[in-house]
């Protein structure tokens, strides 16, 4: 009297009524009195001998019981698919961000089926999943989408192809999820100068969200900024990263202008790098990223970026009409 649903057949062991395996079967929708052609495939691993099929509703209820011997059934080979995973990626980034894992998948089998794709962080839970019909002797490719965890570590995940088909995993695979901490604070100037020591001439231009020295008629300049950073533990910097520009009007008046970035703890520099600008590349801006392998133990360190302008004497004085420098997007990263 009402419209039911099945997509399970119960293959049962009639001398104990136990139910030995759980078929899936095409998803169906049968209203009352409506007649249906349910096609059962036969478990691989399943023997010869006297079985009752009962098909079931999706509420539980058998709505039909045949005994059948599967021994007098004339069985075809079976048509069925085989996943295997054949190429994937290690995942990297900063605490709780996102990250990508692109997988391509081979049918190896002689049918047609559906993988689901799982990926399985390092508590055994799924955190993404999709499912890919891949035609027999073919390779499809996904990509997953995951959260990184909240901690700082190296961590090994699984990604599983399972095959609906049989309800089996065909095939497992382990990478590794690198996620690195960050140490500075405020790094894209958007809480104005929270964290950052900053000596004149440099300031925070609101408007650009941006570090900036900005000037007319000026003379040489020495002048940074800087902000302090706590290790509790030993760490080990990877990657040190920021985006800059400078201009200089006239060109010609620079004897030089240089952007050097340095690690200090105390009055030593454990590191220094510098961004040299060029008359012919004027405004000079990029995205510059510095790989480390700095170790640091506990203790407090400073992170500073200074900007050195020494402009060409002449009889006028020694001044440059225009001078934009700008810093933005600063970032240090660091894995245990």
């Amino acid at each position: 009297n009402e419209e039911i649903k099945i997509d399970k057949v119960s293959i049962d062991d009639p001398a104990t009524g136990l139910s030995k395996y759980i078929v899936d079967v095409d998803p169906m929708t049968l209203k009352p009195g409506q007649l249906a052609t349910v096609n059962v495939p036969l478990p691989p691993s399943i023997q010869s001998g006297k079985y009752t099929l009962r098909v079931l509703s999706t509420s539980g209820i058998s709505i039909a019981t045949y005994a059948v011997d599967i021994s007098s059934i004339s069985q075809q080979p079976l048509q069925l698919p085989l996943f295997s995973i054949v190429s994937y990626n290690n995942i990297s980034g900063v605490v709780g961000s996102t990250g990508y894992l692109v997988v391509r998948v081979q049918n190896t089998g002689n049918g047609g089926g559906n993988a689901v794709l799982r990926v399985i962080d390092n508590n055994g839970n799924t955190v993404d999943s999709m499912t890919l019909f891949i035609p027999a002797g073919q390779t499809a490719t996904a990509t997953l989408t995951v959260t990184l965890p909240p901690s700082a570590g190296n961590y090994t995940w699984k990604i599983q192809a399972l095959n609906l088909n049989t309800t089996r995993v065909d095939d497992e695979k382990r990478f590794t999820v690198s996620v690195y901490g960050e140490l500075i604070k405020n790094g894209d100037f958007s809480q104005n100068s929270t964290y950052w020591t900053l000596e004149k001439p440099w300031s925070v231009d609101t408007s650009l969200q941006l570090a900036r020295i900005y000037l007319t008629d000026t003379g040489d300049i020495s002048a940074s900024i800087s902000q302090n950073f706590t290790v509790s533990s030993a760490v080990t910097l990877t990657q040190l990263k920021l985006s800059y520009y400078m201009y200089a009007d006239p060109p010609g008046k620079v004897s030089s202008l240089q952007l050097v970035i340095s690690i200090e703890r105390g009055s030593t520099t454990l590191w220094s790098q510098t961004i040299n600008w060029k008359q012919n590349n004027n405004p000079a801006q990029d995205n510059y990223t510095a790989r480390l392998s700095l170790q640091l133990v506990p203790g407090t360190y400073t992170l500073r970026i200074k900007a050195l302008l020494d402009v060409k004497k002449d009889q006028g004085g020694k001044t440059l009409k225009n001078l934009d420098i700008r810093v933005d997007n600063v970032s240090l990263l660091y894995a245990p």
